[in-house]
């Protein structure tokens, strides 16, 4: 009984921390700026900031990953680490398993194509998109070409975003006689990894994936 009794607190345990991970969203926010040299920093935090995951790029320098957590701090070096190792096992084995794959890949390759499945995956790839979507955009911008009609084009298609949101706080600084591009924004919003797990599970249950997935070669 006691076995049973720490197993089933060990279930418990792992279920609630797999509720933590699916339930609470992850905030992003990048910031970039751009004058005489270009800076960026993305920040993704998660469980109200316990977590926290910093990415910077300093000009002239490498980028910068740095993890907190609960107050620890860990820097990872993006360059260190490869692994090549290749191990080299039976030719024919090797052969004979390519072919089996050409095969399943042949009998499946016509289903990739079909309009019903593209739908879906458009359709998947639409929602998905509109979830990752920031939720607030700032930029102060500064630009121009050495052609002024190009920039007065460009003034005219500025001019139509006062149909955006308040949120999308975008100001734009013509220049008519330079060609120029410098400014800084910032990008925040939120991911939902229940959503995003709900709707790969849409996507999977479909027909037309089933297919794929159920096919034989």
């Amino acid at each position: 009984m006691i076995i049973l009794s720490i197993i089933g607190y060990i279930l418990l345990f792992i279920l609630i921390v797999l509720a933590v991970i699916i339930l609470i969203p992850y905030s992003y926010y990048v910031e970039v700026e751009k004058y005489d040299e270009m800076k960026i920093k993305g920040v993704v935090t998660w469980l109200f900031g316990g977590l926290k995951v910093l990415i910077l790029k300093e000009p002239d320098e490498e980028v910068k990953t740095i993890i907190r957590f609960l107050g620890f701090e860990k820097r990872i070096d993006l360059d260190n680490g490869k692994d090549d190792g290749m191990g080299k096992g039976d030719k024919k084995s090797k052969k004979k398993d390519k072919d089996d794959k050409e095969k399943k890949k042949k009998s499946i390759k016509r289903e990739y194509f079909k309009k019903e499945l593209i739908r879906k995956v458009l359709a998947a790839v639409k929602k998905l998109w509109k979830h990752l979507w920031p939720n607030r955009i700032i930029a102060r911008i500064k630009t121009g070409f050495d052609n002024p009609m190009y920039t007065g084009y460009m003034c005219a298609l500025y001019s139509q975003s006062y149909i955006l949101p308040e949120k999308y706080d975008i100001r734009m600084e013509p220049v008519f006689d330079e060609d120029i591009l410098e400014g800084e924004g910032s990008v925040e919003g939120k991911i939902w990894i229940a959503y995003i797990l709900v709707l790969a599970l849409g996507l999977v249950v479909t027909k037309p994936v089933r297919k794929i997935f159920f096919s034989k070669g």
